[in-house]
Formats: C-alpha cells, sequence, structure tokens
C-alpha cells in the first residue's frame, strides 16, 4: 500500500472510529473481523476482547436470542434486514438498539444505534396514555356494569313478585336475565385481557393452530350471523411471538370486527406465504425485501373513512360515529405487532368491510 492509500485508509479508520453509530464486520464462522469502538462499547467489551474470536465466545447464549436468529438469516440469505433490539447485559442492565444488518463479502455488517433513550421516553407516553386510558375506561366500565345490574334487579324482582303471587313465571324474564349476564361475562373477559402483565415472553407458535382454538372461544361471544371463514395455509412457519399477547392482539381484532357488523357478516382469517421483492411500507415502518407469514383479518362490515383508517390505531380513538366501540381501541395492537417486530397494514372502505393485513418476518422461525 502506497503512502497515499495509506493515509486515507487511516484517515477513513479514524472517522469510522469515531462515529456514534456502531459497525461490525462479523465472519461466516460469526468471529469478529472488525468493531469500531462505538459497537464494542455497546457491547460493554473491549476492541481487542472482540476481534478474533466469535460472537458465541463474546457474548455466551447469543445463540439462542432472537438477535442471533436474525444475524444467521442474513447470513444465509444474503437479504438485510433491519430491527430493534433490546440487549441483556450479564449485569442485568438492558438497552436498546436499531440494528441494519447487511450482507457483506467476508460475512455480514451490523450497524447498530443506541436507541434507549428514545425507548424510555416512548415507554413513559405509553405508561402515561395507558393511565389515562383507565381513567376514562373506569368510568365507562362502572357505567355498562350498572346497567347489567339494573337488569339482573328488575327481572330478579319480578321473579320473585310472581312467585310471592303464585303466578307463572315468564321464560323472557329468565332470557332477559341470561343475556344481562352473557354481556357481563363478555365485559369481564375484556378487563381480564386488558389487564394482564404487559411483560413480552416470545416463543415460537403454531399460527394456525393457534389461530383456531383462540377464535373458537371467543366466537361464543358473536352473534350467530356472524360466520368465520378460514382460510390457512397449510405447513406455514411457526410465528415468534408471545402467546399471551396474540391472544390479546386476536381478541382486539375479532371484536373490531363484531363490532363493526351489527347486523351480521362474514370474518375471514387467512394466513400465507409471501415474498416481497422491494420495500415496501406498512404502517408506521418500512418491510425490507423477503419473505413474511401474511395474515389477514378481513370483515364485511360497516368499514371506515381515510380519516377514520389514519387514526385508527391512537390511543383512545373509537369509531363510535360508525357504531359502538370495544372500549379498548387498537392501540395494543399495533404496540403488539412492533414489539414482534412485525408490520400492520389496514385497507377499508365505508360500506366495504376493512382488512387488517400482519406480516410476520420468517426469521422468526429459523433454527
Amino acid at each position: 500500500m502506497n503512502k497515499g492509500k495509506e493515509e486515507l485508509y487511516q484517515t477513513l479508520k479514524i472517522a469510522v472510529d469515531g462515529m456514534i453509530e456502531g459497525i461490525q464486520i462479523i465472519a461466516r464462522d460469526w468471529r469478529y473481523l472488525y468493531v469500531n469502538k462505538a459497537a464494542a462499547n455497546q457491547g460493554h467489551l473491549a476492541v481487542k476482547d472482540l476481534l478474533g474470536r466469535t460472537m458465541q465466545e463474546c457474548y455466551p447464549g447469543i445463540e439462542e436470542t432472537p438477535l442471533f436468529k436474525s444475524l444467521k438469516y442474513v447470513m444465509e440469505t444474503r437479504n438485510p434486514h433491519t430491527l430493534e433490539n433490546e440487549f441483556i447485559y450479564p449485569s442485568g442492565d438492558h438497552c436498546w438498539f436499531e440494528l441494519f444488518i447487511e450482507p457483506h463479502e467476508q460475512g455480514i455488517l451490523i450497524r447498530s444505534m443506541d436507541v434507549s433513550k428514545r425507548k424510555h421516553l416512548e415507554e413513559q407516553l405509553l405508561y402515561s396514555h395507558k393511565m389515562d386510558e383507565i381513567g376514562r375506561l373506569s368510568g365507562s366500565i362502572g357505567h355498562d356494569f350498572n346497567n347489567k345490574l339494573a337488569v339482573l334487579m328488575a327481572y330478579t324482582e319480578m321473579i320473585k313478585k310472581s312467585i310471592n303471587e303464585n303466578k307463572p313465571v315468564k321464560e323472557s324474564y329468565f332470557e332477559k336475565i341470561e343475556k344481562a349476564l352473557q354481556q357481563s361475562s363478555e365485559l369481564t373477559d375484556q378487563l381480564l385481557t386488558f389487564s394482564r402483565e404487559q411483560v413480552f415472553d416470545p416463543q415460537f407458535i403454531d399460527l394456525n393452530s393457534a389461530l383456531e382454538n383462540s377464535v373458537q372461544k371467543l366466537s361464543r361471544h358473536f352473534n350467530d350471523n356472524i360466520k368465520i371463514d378460514f382460510r390457512l395455509q397449510s405447513d406455514i412457519h411457526p410465528v415468534w411471538i408471545d402467546p399471551l399477547k396474540f391472544n390479546q392482539m386476536l381478541f382486539n381484532l375479532c371484536s373490531n370486527a363484531k363490532e363493526a357488523m351489527p347486523n351480521g357478516g362474514v370474518l375471514t382469517i387467512c394466513t400465507s406465504l409471501i415474498t416481497t421483492k422491494k420495500e415496501e411500507n406498512a404502517l408506521g415502518s418500512v418491510m425490507v425485501p423477503g419473505d413474511y407469514i401474511f395474515l389477514t383479518i378481513a370483515d364485511t362490515g360497516i368499514g371506515m373513512n381515510d380519516t377514520i383508517i389514519s387514526k385508527v390505531f391512537d390511543p383512545f380513538f373509537t369509531t363510535k360515529e360508525l357504531g359502538p366501540g370495544v372500549g379498548f381501541g387498537l392501540s395494543t395492537v399495533y404496540g403488539i405487532i412492533k414489539q414482534s417486530h412485525a408490520h400492520i397494514n389496514v385497507s377499508s372502505e365505508v360500506g366495504q368491510g376493512s382488512e387488517f393485513k400482519i406480516y410476520f418476518p420468517v426469521i422468526c422461525q429459523l433454527s
């Protein structure tokens, strides 16, 4: 290397070493070929402790994490991938990093940015929203339960009066009580779902089985005039998601569909494997090219206009101008989707129903 090239190389090296963005080059055998100071600091190790060693040697157990599965995916497929990852250190401390993983001629290149401050602010905002939402819900829930109790008390009094007067008890009295109890049970189920601890504990789940089992339980709350149509692709890849969060997400989407079909209709649930050839925009994110497990939940209900679509995942937003809302909104769905490194889109037209489209990266099922 001549003097000019050597000087240029040293200048570039100093520039890269001084970046706040972490830069790593990982060989195909998982050894660190290059690490700048920012990347080493992010991993709480010195550059000299990383170079020449494998990721597994430097961070025991990393091969069992979703992060490593993403790295392995790029290493094997040569497709780039972007994700947010929570890194937990041996001390128990944790930080959030936004990672851009790209194929490199010697393996893969990783660019990383510490986004912990941003995530902390997001958590504070979500907590504030949650507290506000709980306050809003408490009044609504109290009102709903009072209505149900009033029905139960009124028809119980009618039954007692009929018995005291030795008159036959009308069958409609029991039907009204049964309906009020069913509605109270539904409200209780919603509360239990909403109140689950927000700890994210992902694992591999069989998507088709999870859908069929969960929707079957939810369907008891549907009216007889709502038909459920499953269109599930066989041998679909497992999905990496928290099972409780998945059920919570499905509950909110199906409840939303139910409320959108007060006069009945069809709830269609589909799964398939799709491949995107170029970057595509999803709600609040960009989908990189690659394979995705595609889940759609569609209804034939009242639909939404563009203004409502733009706000449908906002905290506290409801569609009462179009019909009764479920009371919990769809912001929780969006949060679960982002926690699972997935993407979501929604399409709808007034009077033509709505379709929620969820894209789970296939990388989540790699072993």
